[in-house]
């Protein structure tokens, strides 16, 4: 009876577990989805940008401490920086390329 009750709430664990991961990455999306900045980046930066804050918010549950907050923080922001482009502006009525692509600050 013991084993059968440790799969069942392990089965319990799992499953919430896996309905809290849905909800996080949905909450990401939608703030994705939602958020002006997005149309500022390069195209594929998007699926980039939700990788990212998977793991990210995967990591607050251990979380304790503002300076492990800023670490993890700054972690981001580098991550960011080094990886996400801004897409190039073009020129509406000439499709001239008025800024070029260019790292993010």
């Amino acid at each position: 009876m013991e084993t059968m009750t440790n799969q069942t709430s392990s089965g319990l664990n799992a499953g919430a577990q896996e309905a809290r991961t849905a909800k996080t990455n949905n909450i990401i999306d939608m703030a994705l989805d939602f958020t002006a900045m997005t149309r500022l980046f390069s195209k594929g930066a998007k699926p980039k940008i939700l990788l990212k804050l998977e793991d990210l918010f995967a990591r607050f549950n251990c979380i304790h401490e503002k300076s492990s907050y800023d670490h993890l923080h700054a972690d981001f922001c580098d991550w960011f920086t080094k990886n996400i482009e801004v897409a190039e502006k073009k020129a509406k009525n000439s499709g001239r390329v008025i800024v070029a692509a260019h790292g993010s600050s």
